[in-house]
């Protein structure tokens, strides 16, 4: 499953060879359509931005209430929980993906990225910041200085991805039976060993991607 800018969405059913016909929701731009991060859990595809979204099947979606009138940029389903961060200090987390509730405020900073361990949750934000959580409720500052928004848990350990050498799943890139996709500046790849890649969707302006088991 891919979204991005427009409200986009499109999903493949084989692995990533061929893409179904894309919906949108509106016109592009940084705006109320934008899809900035999507999940899959609880036997549901869920995409934030400004609005929150559900599918069981990434075909057929319906919009869920966001707590708050701000966005959300990164998203994962981590211990029974999905949990989300986003613009101005902004995380919401929900158990069925259906109902949200806002958590606690990170300082007014934004975070446009979530990486998850087995054991915690780590949000990079605009400043450099890392907010750490276990809950995805609540949040506190681990650590600053990193000069990188983007956070990703690689060789047992939250790094930025520059520092990280292996391809890892985060919200550009999502593995699945022994297939990776990542999206990349705006485009859709696909490999088989997380090396080599093949561009199987040209720019349509994608922003993450996730692999889901839909029942």
């Amino acid at each position: 499953m891919v979204v991005g800018y427009a409200g986009a969405r499109r999903r493949s059913t084989d692995l990533g060879l061929t893409w179904s016909p894309v919906q949108t929701l509106g016109p592009s731009g940084d705006n109320e359509f934008l899809l900035r991060a999507v999940t899959f859990g609880a036997g549901l595809f869920v995409t934030v931005g400004w609005r929150i979204y559900t599918s069981p099947d990434g075909a057929v979606w319906t919009q869920r209430t966001n707590p708050q009138n701000q966005w959300l940029g990164g998203i994962r389903r981590h211990q029974g929980v999905f949990s989300a961060v986003g613009g101005y200090g902004y995380s919401a987390w929900s158990t069925d993906g259906v109902s949200w509730t806002a958590s606690t405020f990170r300082n007014a900073e934004a975070a446009r990225t979530l990486a998850a361990s087995p054991t915690q949750l780590m949000a990079a934000t605009d400043p450099g910041n890392w907010w750490r959580s276990s809950d995805g409720r609540t949040w506190t500052l681990d650590s600053g200085g990193h000069g990188s928004s983007d956070v990703v848990y690689c060789n047992t350990q939250f790094q930025t991805r520059a520092s990280c050498s292996a391809t890892v799943e985060s919200g550009s890139s999502a593995f699945g039976q022994g297939v990776w996709v990542r999206v990349r500046n705006g485009a859709v790849e696909r490999s088989t060993n997380g090396t080599s890649w093949t561009m199987v969707l040209p720019n349509g302006g994608f922003t993450a991607v996730a692999f889901g088991t839909p029942p």
